[in-house]
């Protein structure tokens, strides 16, 4: 077929772009039919979209298996420490006051940066003037709403939910989880 006869073919009424919608353009799908195959991957793909709890189990199982492993671990999550029965602790702690993760062998004074404090409603906020109590109800109900978050404040400091933190002081690490023995 020629270029002119295409066009003529493009242009004719057979073939109207228009009418064209998405419905048309996709292919049906046979609900038993296979799924198609997957993608290639990598461990570190597959690291990278695993849930904390799959890898979790996935480093114990390596561990379990592999000395030199479990060497290479203990050495990037524990140091050494006089005053535990083991002479180790963790590297890594969640404080309890800021909730961010700290390296214990790096906490000085001013790395934590917290709100002692908990929200509350702040009823001076122009936010409540239009608040409909029949459609959200009360405000001290939606403290944990986002979308609310406008109108509370640290009680602490009496400062918007976003600020900073009023008080800074060193990371201190939260009640510990206790772990599976491997």
């Amino acid at each position: 077929m020629s270029s002119a006869e295409l066009a003529i073919e493009v242009n004719s009424d057979r073939y109207d772009s228009t009418s064209l919608t998405a419905a048309d353009s996709e292919v049906e799908s046979d609900p038993d039919a296979p799924s198609p195959p997957p993608e290639p991957a990598s461990v570190d793909d597959a690291i990278a979209n695993a849930t904390p709890e799959r890898l979790r189990i996935a480093l114990r199982a390596v561990l379990r298996k592999n000395e030199a492993a479990r060497e290479i671990a203990s050495r990037i999550l524990l140091v050494s420490e006089t005053t535990t029965a083991t002479g180790k602790r963790k590297r890594y702690e969640t404080c309890k006051n800021c909730k961010e993760e700290y390296d214990v062998q790096v906490n000085e004074k001013g790395f934590c940066v917290y709100h002692p404090g908990s929200k509350s409603v702040n009823e001076e906020s122009k936010f409540w003037e239009y608040h409909r109590y029949e459609m959200y109800g009360e405000p001290c109900l939606l403290l944990n709403e986002p979308m609310f978050e406008e109108g509370m404040c640290w009680d602490c400091c009496e400062q918007n939910m976003s600020a900073e933190g009023c008080r800074t002081n060193r990371h201190k690490p939260a009640p510990a989880k206790k772990a599976r023995v491997l």
